[in-house]
């Protein structure tokens, strides 16, 4: 993984490759479509992580296994009104995946069970989900056929 490229910028867009996952005992595809990405603390501390994008969750997440072990900052909370939980939201300085690049990222932390089974079942480093908190501000296209996801800055109207 390389963010040397890795830009928002307005009015182009960005094709990230993508990837199913497979069991690594069994070879049997794990659901979701998950990329590449780099989080950065504001201390410069680096991480190479795996997300799953997915178009239902209306947040971005992060694990707490990975919050603690970057040092991630809390910065809010948010309480689900269903279940009366509290989660912890924290920030990390950037998020990038290949061709993109955000700043600020506000995450809520949540361990999610497939995610967590994706991680064990794969042995890849599945950290979170990549939900519409960034997906609304693209045009978002998925080519299944050739694993990549294409973000483009939509123009202002």
């Amino acid at each position: 993984f390389s963010d040397e490229k890795a830009k928002a910028v307005k009015g182009e867009s960005a094709v990230v490759p993508f990837e199913y996952l497979k069991n690594k005992d069994s070879e049997k595809p794990i659901v979701g479509v998950f990329v590449p990405a780099l989080i950065e603390t504001k201390d410069g501390k680096k991480q190479e992580v795996v997300y799953c994008i997915d178009t239902a969750c209306n947040s971005m997440q992060v694990d707490s296994e990975t919050t603690k072990a970057m040092g991630l900052p809390k910065v809010n909370f948010i309480q689900d009104s269903a279940s009366g939980k509290r989660f912890d939201i924290v920030q990390a300085a950037s998020l990038s995946l290949p061709g993109l690049r955000w700043r600020n990222v506000n995450m809520v932390v949540y361990d999610h069970g497939q995610l967590k089974l994706a991680k064990e079942q794969t042995g890849k480093h599945v950290v979170g989900l990549i939900g519409t908190w960034i997906l609304q501000r693209y045009i978002v296209t998925f080519d299944y056929h050739n694993k990549e996801v294409t973000f483009v800055v939509p123009p202002k109207k």
